[in-house]
């Protein structure tokens, strides 16, 4: 139905005398015209029997065997070929009447909305004809500014009363000859702000002249006709005639009507193309213009009006349409269906066509005709003609006739949305070179490393071509084969053509091995031609790793391969999550092996781990350590924990295996009775020996997540000298590095998790992302060995157990709870006396509140009950936490965790061991039911905060079935709240990078579309990379100056002065 054309550039490249290269110019769609049609078929479908009775392709059919084999042992009777290399033929469907186009009906009807009948031309007055055409002309030409002028221009002379139409044409005429004069060239390109404007422009005209012409025609002065669409119908108010169907055989007249009688009058695909051809005639120019398909190229014999309508349909190759077989039974495909039924609308309106005409018809055929709808031989007609409509719509577009019962699919669902075959069956699917698996956890790997399971290590394989300096290493690789890694699978020849390495013949592969630096002896070469061995991947390859859903750049990174002998699972770095939003709850993640050196370049300098530690969102870090790092961090940099000279080279070493140079090591930090090493020590031995030679350790400066008053067991004490510490100096929630050494405070979220201006992003930001994640793999290896051999971590039930004293409290706090709760009804719903308030007039007047149409006092109740929950529970938690716990924090384990911010919250640790509290559905307490309750458990109007959903349980003493069936309730709106919002921010974040993707930043700062339209003229409007400002805000950047040292070297000192004039500067700071 649609053709398309490639434009080539007349300069031609020739490489030698018998090949010669074309590059494209540029690419049109257009529609396939009748005859076009009939060329490209090798078949007219006639006959509505798909399959005979033995089950093989009716002759005729819509699975004839000249449209290609619909099995892999038959043969195709056009080309002669199989299933396998049978491309398929395509047929036609010729219909007894023109239909309209479903594709451009939206078009026709507003084309017929501004078409004087008439005269048969446009409606729209001159003036405005002669700018819209002008305008689009201007546009040809990329004259953008052009088209402003000339809306200028009308405007300006419209408004004056004494403005004439042909002066107002000809200073149009005048002003658009200049600036077509003025522009060098014709720009042929589309330009996104040319055809934005081009939209606007004819979206403009179809509003004002077409959709909303009214009166009179501006030509003839004739009152226009209302034309209604009414699905793929045409109808409008005319004074009855007889109603005539014109045809191949003749021309039939219908049942006379009265005369001056006003009905609504069917207009026909036919009625409608000779009105159409007699506009084109007069406007012919100006649609050309306005509907670009109509300005182009059109075979002989057809006009370009006819692309409104059809009167043959291409019928696609059976192999497109497959033939279903269950239970040894073949059933045609959906859209073979609604082709066959095409093809009998086709065969009952012609038979009714030839009954009109008094044609003689056999009995079946009589019998046919009668079963048709429809008393008369008309309506059997319109009813025939609207089957045939609604099927060949079908055929395109199946939502249109909006029928809940048909399951068929048009041209349009097959291609649409997730299932069209552009997402379902092209996009994103399983290629070469990749593997997927579960993920699983590996603190011992460095951070910018993936762990390879071997088995995936033997099927991955890199083209390397053979040098002499690689040779040696191939020709072990070849000999190993496939089946030992490290092996070859594949050696590719010198003309391209590759030999298998056989997994048990080694003298067959050692024989190859020999050969690797052996020219072929072919006559048949590549130019430069090497062999190439296809080797197993091996340790320090890049690979990209990616979890889907990819939402951002760091969803795909490069890592470098590890091979795991013993491993199924592809293993991951804790460090990692963050970016992949992943878990191991049974995750699992794509691996792709790039195929040339430059790929593997491009992982290792753009797409590493390494550069990959901001999000470029905003700046934030996404690398850190997480959970039980975290706890140890803190349990290891606590004061008071110190180790003998033993443990802390253990210490070191286990974090530092990987380091291949002398390790400095600290002086201890207690010399007497023992010399005794601090955990603040083993931090900074780890910072100092890991930063690159040459530079100074960084300065830090920061708060941990712990605050000051978990530290504080006691008040503070006096000096003697220098007054008393105030706010956090000197405590375990300031953190103070000074050139690489931990000073004070803790290691916790704040300084190796993901978090701004940590001492990990510090290290980014002087030193690289290099330095950052190899100090993240060193720390990593140090918490996982402590928690290993001398602290560990687990959480107990002592943990979040409340002593006896606080639990009295609370008790008594939650037995108030009742009398508060009928004191807050009493104050919202307007009770005299709220303190003491009678029940009967209570009663009665939150029943008004209650069956009020108005919720205003229902809303004032929930605010009232709101704030006496709200105090009731920050009166039980300040009873229970932290006082009340029986372990007081760093004792605490589940108070270490949240309070170091390795896992959970403050409200987590308070369900746990105080309440729940109030639980609300979207903002209100629990609705009432009509008998006034919220459950058949609590009476009807009860004014305790329970029966609203105040739930004083905890979890650590249970919660009885009411608050649980709250609890549920809230649950599921959260759920709910999730799925709906996952579903609209992904379609939200599909539009947004389909409409961003070829968005660049070019070399001279632009940002351009790809089309070369400019965006922005800086970046972001400033020209700032949020990657790279970071320490440049107003209040971080002492942070830098703290590092300055470290982040500017001597040489780069020196190379400023030479820039700079150093003595000018200083004589105009003195000035």
């Amino acid at each position: 139905m649609f053709s398309f054309m490639i434009y080539e550039n007349s300069l031609d490249y020739e490489m030698d005398d018998n090949i010669t290269f074309k590059t494209i110019k540029g690419l049109s769609f257009g529609i396939l015209s009748t005859e076009d049609i009939k060329k490209i078929s090798v078949l007219e479908i006639t006959n509505i029997e798909i399959l005979d009775s033995l089950g093989h392709a009716a002759a005729g059919g819509l699975y004839d065997l000249r449209l290609g084999p619909n099995d892999r042992d038959e043969i195709c009777q056009t080309c002669g070929l199989g299933d396998m290399y049978c491309a398929g033929h395509s047929g036609h469907l010729s219909l007894p009447v023109k239909v309209y186009n479903p594709f451009f009906f939206q078009y026709l009807y507003q084309l017929l909305r501004g078409t004087c009948f008439s005269c048969h031309r446009l409606m729209a007055p001159p003036v405005a004809l002669h700018l819209t055409l002008l305008q689009l002309q201007a546009l040809d030409y990329g004259l953008v500014s052009t088209v402003h002028e000339l809306q200028e221009i009308a405007s300006e002379e419209l408004s004056s009363s004494s403005a004439e139409a042909h002066v107002i044409i000809s200073k149009l005429g005048k002003k658009f000859k200049e600036a077509v004069d003025e522009a060098k060239f014709k720009n042929q390109q589309p330009v996104k702000s040319v055809v934005e404007c081009r939209r606007e422009i004819i979206k403009s005209f179809i509003k004002t002249y077409m959709m909303g012409a009214k009166g009179k025609c501006n030509h003839c002065h004739v009152p226009k006709k209302k034309i209604v669409k009414y699905n793929m119908r045409l109808v409008y108010r005319d004074s009855a005639k007889p109603v005539t169907i014109e045809s191949t055989s003749g021309v039939m007249a219908a049942e006379p009507v009265l005369p001056n009688e006003i009905v609504n009058k069917e207009l026909m695909p036919e009625e409608a193309r000779k009105e159409l051809l007699l506009l084109w005639e007069n406007d012919y120019v100006f649609l050309s213009h306005f509907f670009k398909t109509l300005g182009q190229k059109h075979s002989e014999g057809s006009c370009p009006i006819d692309m409104f309508f059809m009167d043959t349909i291409l019928v696609p190759p059976s192999r497109f349409r497959r033939l279903n077989v269950m239970k040894g039974k073949k059933y045609a495909d959906q859209q073979t269906l609604t082709f066959n039924e095409v093809l009998k609308d086709c065969i009952l309106m012609r038979l009714v066509m030839k009954k009109i005409v008094n044609m003689e018809l056999n009995a079946s055929e009589e019998e046919r005709v009668s079963k048709c709808q429809g008393k008369t031989l008309n309506e059997k007609y319109s009813y025939a003609y609207q089957q045939l409509q609604r099927h060949v719509t079908e055929i395109f577009d199946s939502d249109v006739n909006k029928d809940k019962n048909k399951t068929s699919k048009g041209i349009k669902q097959i291609l649409e949305k997730k299932e069209g075959l552009f997402r379902m069956n092209m996009m994103g699917k399983r290629v070469n070179y990749a593997a997927r698996s579960v993920i699983s956890p590996d603190p011992y790997i460095m951070v910018d490393e993936i762990g390879i399971p071997l088995v995936f290590a033997k099927k991955l394989t890199f083209p390397e071509p053979v040098t002499y300096q690689n040779v040696e290493n191939l020709r072990r690789a070849v000999m190993n084969g496939p089946n030992i890694h490290p092996g070859a699978s594949v050696i590719e020849m010198e003309d391209g053509t590759k030999r298998r390495l056989p997994p048990d013949m080694p003298e067959r592969r050692q024989a190859l091995a020999n050969m690797l630096l052996t020219p072929q002896n072919s006559t048949v070469k590549k130019i430069g031609g090497v062999k190439i061995v296809h080797r197993h991947i091996k340790n320090g390859d890049y690979v990209l790793l990616n979890r889907q859903p990819t939402l951002h750049r760091p969803s795909m990174m490069a890592h470098k391969a590890r091979i795991l002998p013993g491993e199924k699972t592809l293993r991951l770095h804790y460090s990692n999550c963050k970016s992949y939003n992943a878990d191991f709850d049974g995750d699992e993640m794509n691996c792709h092996l790039p195929q040339s050196y430059l790929g593997q370049a491009e992982c290792f300098g753009l797409a590493g781990v390494n550069h990959q530690y901001l999000v470029p969102k905003d700046g934030t870090p996404l690398g850190g350590l997480i959970q039980d790092h975290i706890i140890a961090g803190v349990l290891l940099t606590k004061r008071g924990r110190f180790f003998p000279k033993d443990q802390y080279h253990q210490l070191i070493f286990s974090a530092m295996a990987f380091f291949r140079k002398r390790i400095k090591l600290l002086p201890p930090a207690i010399l007497k009775p023992q010399r005794l090493w601090s955990g603040k020590q083993v931090v900074s031995t780890i910072i100092i020996n890991l930063i690159p030679k040459g530079k100074i350790p960084p300065t830090v400066e920061g708060k941990t997540k712990v605050s000051q008053k978990n530290w504080k067991t006691k008040p503070s004490q006096e000096w003697s000298a220098g007054g008393a510490i105030t706010g956090e100096s000197m405590s375990e929630s300031e953190v103070i590095i000074r050139h690489g050494e931990l000073l004070c405070g803790v290691i916790d979220k704040a300084q190796v998790g993901p978090t701004p201006y940590s001492l990990i992003h510090m290290c980014f930001e002087l030193y690289g992302g290099e330095v950052s994640n190899t100090i993240l793999t060193a720390l990593a290896r140090l918490f996982t060995h402590y928690l290993q051999y001398y602290s560990g971590f687990s959480l107990g039930i002592e943990d979040i157990y409340v002593n006896a004293k606080a639990n009295k409290k609370r008790r008594h706090i939650l037995r108030t709870a009742k009398k508060k709760g009928l004191i807050a009804t009493a104050k919202a719903i307007d009770v005299d006396n709220p303190e003491d308030p009678d029940p009967e007039e209570l009663l009665t007047k939150y029943k008004d509140v209650h069956c009020c149409r108005d919720d205003f006092g229902l809303k004032m109740l929930d605010m009232e009950m709101k704030n006496v929950t709200g105090t009731l529970n920050n009166e039980i938690n300040e009873v229970c936490i932290p006082k009340g716990l029986r372990k007081k924090f760093p004792y605490n384990n589940l108070q270490l965790m949240v309070e170091s911010g390795a896992k959970g919250s403050t409200v987590n640790a308070m369900q746990i061991s105080c309440l729940l509290g109030q639980i609300e559905l979207e903002g209100r307490r629990m609705p009432l039911m009509l008998n006034g309750s919220t459950l058949p458990s609590f009476r009807s109007y009860d004014t305790s905060p329970q029966a609203g959903g105040f739930v004083g349980g905890r979890f650590l003493t249970g919660i009885n079935p009411q608050e649980y069936f709250f609890h549920c309730m809230a649950g599921r709106e959260g759920l709910i709240d999730t799925a709906v919002k996952t579903s609209r921010s992904g379609y939200l974040q599909r539009c947004l990078i389909k409409h961003l993707e070829g968005i660049t930043v070019q070399y001279d700062h632009t940002v351009r579309d790809s089309d070369g339209t400019v965006i922005q003229f800086l970046y972001g409007e400033d020209g700032m990379d949020p990657l790279k400002m970071q320490l440049l805000k107003k209040n971080r950047l002492h942070l830098l100056g703290m590092n300055y040292k470290a982040a500017m070297s001597e040489k780069h000192v020196q190379i400023l002065k030479q820039m700079v004039d150093v003595d000018l500067n200083k004589e105009k700071k003195k000035d």
